[in-house]
């Protein structure tokens, strides 16, 4: 097992590491292929373009982590709890993210195609021009949630509640909104877009 403090790695491999404890640790270019994060606690810590295939961070807390073009194909975060965690530029290809908790946290320009997302509270989560394309949000929270110039072609947000949502530059016209909750501008203009006459 494993526990970092103030420590710093630059291309070491950590393949099936079990990680107890991480906190104000930098990880460069570094392997985590199928490591054990259950569990752990990690604060402050920040990894650039480092590997987490098949990781699995189950009941993980991440909080004020950053991760800078991860990959995370594969990984597991059942459970897991992001508190001000940044992930930005990752991948998340068969990644299973379905009961994720997040507070404040910033998911920007990540592939997150195809993700299950389903009933997720993702208040005010960044998700600023990233590839939600074939995404299932329905029912999801996204009140508050930024996403502009994002990707929702073909994604599914029925149900979702999105008001107060920024949805600057994102195109509707391919996304299933079936019963989903929109601040009145966002529905006007999105009625708009399907070629109807707003009047009054």
């Amino acid at each position: 097992m494993s526990e970092w403090l103030d420590e710093s790695f630059i291309g070491q491999a950590f393949i099936g590491e079990t990680v107890t404890v991480a906190t104000n640790s930098r990880f460069t270019d570094c392997k985590f292929i199928g490591a054990k994060f259950e569990s752990a606690k990690m604060t402050s810590c920040h990894f650039e373009n480092c590997d987490f295939t098949r990781a699995s961070f189950a009941d993980a807390t991440l909080k004020g982590c950053v991760f800078a073009q991860a990959d995370f194909t594969d990984a597991g975060f059942f459970a897991a709890r992001l508190l001000g965690a940044r992930m930005i530029a990752c991948q998340f290809q068969g990644s299973d993210l379905r009961s994720i908790q997040q507070e404040a946290c910033d998911w920007s320009f990540c592939q997150l195609r195809l993700q299950d997302l389903r009933v997720l509270d993702l208040t005010s989560l960044k998700l600023i021009e990233t590839d939600l394309y074939g995404a299932n949000l329905s029912q999801s929270i996204l009140k508050k949630a930024d996403l502009s110039r994002a990707i929702l072609a073909h994604a599914k947000l029925d149900g979702a509640d999105l008001r107060d949502a920024i949805l600057d530059g994102v195109d509707l016209t391919q996304t299933s909104v079936v019963k989903a909750k929109f601040d009145v501008s966002v529905a006007i203009r999105f009625a708009q877009s399907h070629g109807a006459i707003v009047e009054g």
